[in-house]
């Protein structure tokens, strides 16, 4: 099986751009898995009995789409033919991008309507979608942070990737549950920021950190 998104003929009326879908590819059929009600939708990963999520659009209005699609984005869950909308963390938009074996899913989702600076997006945190509830996995004090890009979710249901620290001028390496049940920073190599990239089963985790940090120049040198 192949998940994933194909362009379906029609145009966008709300971008004027070429129309796509989220599509799965099995027995030599590719399947179009629809939309929450808007003209777009992408598939993000499919586990083996089938199920694939990714994000649909519908046809309310949203000014800070996570997509620039114009309306609401919304996490969806695919499985025996119906597309099955997943919810969100408080606000209007959310993207499911993993799924494991037990059918749990890591994305991300707005946290509330209110653009930070004034400007768009909204506060972004990574969530878990388990049992039919989607769980707000927090932040290390930034507005931003989501799952890794590579394999962001384990089957024993822990998530690693990266938040902003307050400020939202540098981002630490996360996992999901720490030893206390909250986001657990892992900190750095010596420098400003981290990224988580993969987990396995057993909880090993890759990525990478800077090393060490330019300083401010000073009397036209830089320090180190």
């Amino acid at each position: 099986m192949v998940s994933g998104q194909s362009l379906n003929g029609a145009i966008d009326p709300l971008t004027s751009f070429p129309a796509e879908n989220a599509v799965l590819w099995k027995d030599g059929q590719i399947i179009n898995l629809g939309t929450l009600g808007g003209y777009e939708s992408g598939a993000g990963w499919h586990n083996s009995r089938g199920q694939v999520v990714g994000f649909s659009s519908n046809m309310t209005p949203d000014p800070c789409s996570l997509f620039g699609l114009g309306t609401q984005t919304r996490a969806f869950m695919w499985e025996d033919g119906k597309m099955k909308h997943l919810g969100t963390s408080g606000g209007p938009d959310a993207v499911a991008v993993f799924i494991n074996q037990k059918g749990q899913v890591a994305g991300i989702s707005y946290t509330n309507s209110i653009p930070n600076a004034g400007a768009c997006p909204t506060t972004v945190d990574p969530f878990l979608w388990d049992k039919g509830k989607m769980i707000d996995l927090g932040s290390l004090g930034g507005t931003s942070g989501g799952p890794a890009e590579e394999v962001g979710l384990n089957n024993k249901g822990q998530v690693v990737g990266a938040s902003n620290l307050a400020g939202d001028l540098t981002s630490h390496a996360f996992v999901w549950p720490g030893g206390d049940g909250k986001m657990r920073d892992l900190g750095t190599l010596g420098g400003n920021n981290s990224n988580a990239e993969a987990i396995n089963d057993a909880g090993e985790i890759i990525g990478v950190s800077d090393t060490w940090t330019p300083s401010m120049v000073f009397s036209g040198r830089m320090a180190r």
